[in-house]
């Protein structure tokens, strides 16, 4: 009875240092692999929203001239668009942007009207409550990260099955006045599945190297424990 009696603290000990290590193993991969996970998305964020406004510097050069009439002031305004001018926006999307990464791309004038989609459902719609569309208008750049199955952008109009970036850019005449804004879909879902692997590489690598660290802890605490008096 006196050699059991003796023994029953190193047992609990050696549960409870069991506990506190799963416990600290499971803290350290969520807050880990929270931090690893959103730097990793924050960085491809950054990648595509840079890859947008080089996109949209590219559709104003090659487009300009169908979407926008140009006064004598070096003003830009909007053309109306007809079954011919909407034939050449489109061909001229085929042609420059089929090797790009984009999915949708979207005009839109300064009344957050739309005036050209690649989605023609959703043309001549007016988004006045697209908070990311409004501070584009007021010449700021906006990007965000829309997942496969999330909320629909405007009515009528389907989400991807995709992951995707949207990024929100204004347009500026000859005079840097604000004269619309583009709406451009990249799809980021072979990025999104790389760093995915990558996290998941990263959590498996650091929770081995936790759990070798820990077990190293356990059975000092337990080998310490049996030779207690």
């Amino acid at each position: 009875m006196a050699a059991r009696t003796s023994s029953l603290p190193v047992q609990y000990r050696f549960k409870g240092s069991i506990v506190i290590s799963l416990c600290a193993i499971a803290s350290i991969l969520f807050f880990s692999g929270l931090t690893y996970y959103q730097d990793l998305k924050s960085e491809h964020t950054d990648m595509a929203e840079q890859e947008a406004v080089d996109l949209a510097e590219f559709c104003s050069m090659h487009f300009r001239d169908v979407l926008f009439n140009k006064d004598e002031h070096g003003n830009w305004h909007f053309q109306e668009l007809g079954e011919e001018e909407f034939g050449s926006l489109d061909a001229l999307v085929a042609e420059h942007l089929r090797h790009f990464p984009i999915v949708k791309i979207k005009v839109f004038d300064t009344e957050a009207r739309l005036i050209y989609s690649t989605d023609k459902r959703v043309i001549g719609k007016q988004d006045v409550e697209n908070a990311e569309l409004l501070v584009a208008l007021q010449g700021g750049t906006v990007s965000e990260w829309a997942h496969e199955g999330g909320p629909w952008d405007m009515a009528e109009e389907e989400r991807f099955d995709l992951e995707v970036v949207e990024t929100y850019i204004p347009i500026h005449d000859d005079t840097e006045r604000v004269v619309g804004a583009y709406e451009l879909y990249l799809d980021v879902t072979e990025h999104h599945d790389r760093f995915v692997t990558s996290l998941k590489a990263f959590l498996v690598r650091l929770g081995c190297m936790l759990l070798a660290m820990f077990s190293i802890v356990c059975a000092i605490v337990f080998f310490c424990g049996e030779k207690d008096p």
